[in-house]
Formats: structure tokens, sequence, C-alpha cells
């Protein structure tokens, strides 16, 4: 019984397993913006998720990368239910403070999921020549000027969603070179490799060496980031969002 168990076990993870190749989820916008998706946010088993949403009328593209604290079935529930919550406000809503604010609504009263559950989030508002953003809890991520080869890092973060339900979510907003790529991570991704490394101190020497001009740049750089199986702990996704 114990090795059909294990056999049984085996083959349960053999998807999310099979995320640590090169394949990836790639996504066009519009005709500047592309997003490349790598990682646990293809599994259906995880709790991390990738969710993009496009007003027509205005043409403001959404984007949010979400990882919900925990593993395995329990955490893909939640994830899952929490992915459909967020689509439907961004479905009827531009005004991103609010839609932020109504999410933390939502679950500070436990309308949309259970509010011990536990996530981090970073959600972007895109424009032509500016994004807006809100990071809760997520490692910093990157923006890389595609000419100049110039390295930003954005690290400030605001407090877990529905912990308080009075604080309010303000977007902070940045400048846009063109072209650039833009790497967010779940936490995952440097646990897996190297615990003792901040997030900005892996991710920046995975850099090292890597053509941000090349159209293989996402691919090389999730290549980079891949531990060995027998090492991989946690839930991890790269995202790589590209402006042309």
């Amino acid at each position: 019984m114990l090795i059909c168990e294990r056999v049984l076990r085996r083959k349960q993870d053999a998807g999310r397993r099979t995320c640590n190749s090169s394949d990836n989820d790639s996504i066009q916008l519009d005709e500047s913006y592309s997003i490349n998706t790598f990682g646990s946010a293809l599994n259906t088993r995880s709790g991390d998720f990738v969710l993009s949403y496009t007003h027509k009328d205005s043409n403001d593209h959404f984007l949010f990368m979400v990882d919900v604290m925990g593993h395995g079935e329990a955490a893909a529930s939640t994830a899952n239910e929490l992915k459909g919550f967020i689509f439907g406000l961004v479905k009827n809503t531009t005004d991103f403070s609010k839609l932020i604010n109504d999410l933390n609504d939502a679950v500070v009263n436990g309308i949309c999921i259970n509010k011990d559950k536990i996530f981090t989030l970073l959600a972007f508002k895109l424009s032509h020549n500016k994004i807006e953003y809100i990071n809760i809890g997520q490692p910093s991520f990157i923006l890389i000027d595609k000419y100049s080869g110039e390295i930003k890092l954005f690290d400030n973060t605001q407090p877990i969603i529905g912990l308080n339900s009075s604080y309010s979510y303000q977007p902070d907003c940045i400048e846009l070179p063109s072209p650039f790529y833009l790497l967010c991570f779940t936490d995952g991704l440097h646990e897996n490799m190297d615990k003792f490394a901040t997030a900005d101190e892996f991710i920046l020497d995975k850099l090292q060496r890597l053509d941000v001009q090349s159209i293989e740049f996402p691919t090389q750089l999730w290549q980079k980031c891949l531990p060995e199986l027998t090492k991989e702990i946690d839930d991890s996704t790269l995202l790589v969002l590209n402006k042309a």
C-alpha cells in the first residue's frame, strides 16, 4: 500500500514538475505589450496564478500575480475562488484603488474566501507610457531598460489584504522607458534554490550574462532560475512583461 501511495503521489506531482521547463504561457495584450508566464501559475494544482484583463473601451490593461500561502489542493482551491472574484471585480471597474480596496473589504468580511487564508498580490494597471502598481507582500519587481540596460528595483509593499478594514490601498506610479522588461516572481523562485539569498540578490545574480535584447531572454532567465526537482519545496512563478 505504501508503494502504491508513493506512485500515485508521483503521478499527481508530475503536472507540477513539468512546469520546470521552457514551456510558458505567452499572451499578447496589444501591439506593444506581451506577457510570458513560467512555472507554478501554469498548473491547476498550485496556489500561484496570473490574471490579465483588458477593458476594451479604455484599453486599460490590468495584470495580477497572486501567491496563496500553502500547497496542494487546499491552496489551489483558494486560488481558484480568488481568481474568479478578482476577475469579477476588474470587469466592472477601471478604478485601480477601488478595485483593491473592494477586494480587501470582501476578504475582511469573508465574502470571497475564508478570511483566515493569506495571500500576496502584485497588481498592475498598464497604459501607454506609465504603470500604476500595488505590491502587497510580494518580492521586489524589476524594470529593465532594453536600450541602456539600466536595472531598477521597486521594493515598496503595502499591508496584507484582509487584515485591516480601515487601510486604504493607493497605487504607486512609474514613468516608463521604451522598450523595457518588467520581471515579477513569487518568493518560491529564490527559496527553492537559495534560502540564504534575498530575492533581490537572487534575481540580479541570474540576470548576469543574459542579453536583454535577445528574443529568448524570458526563457533563458527562467531556465537559470530552475532548481533541481528534489529541491523544489514551494510553488514558484516568473512573470515577464515585455514592452516592444
